[in-house]
């Protein structure tokens, strides 16, 4: 994955490359949401996702997150991102 970009509200995830299985470093948010924008490319192809909005959604309690992506090679192909409560 390269020129990943996650925004769970306001702040904004940038990271320049993550090899397969690779994790990133975890980033102190002050309010986040299960779902938020998110672009990110991989082998040559960009993929985005937009949150359905963040109006209707109630931000997470404080705690610790881990975001997952998972691209879906069936044709065609779909970016997943999944939430996982640490």
């Amino acid at each position: 994955m390269d020129n990943l970009v996650l925004r769970p509200y306001r702040e904004e995830i940038s990271i320049r490359h993550l090899s397969p299985g690779q994790t990133s470093n975890y980033v102190p948010m002050q309010i986040a949401y299960p779902t938020g924008y998110l672009k990110v490319e991989i082998d040559g192809m960009e993929y985005e996702l937009f949150p359905s909005g963040y109006r209707q959604g109630t931000p997470l309690p404080l705690g610790d997150y881990t975001y997952a992506l998972e691209i879906d090679t069936h044709q065609p192909p779909t970016l997943l991102l999944s939430l996982i409560a640490e």
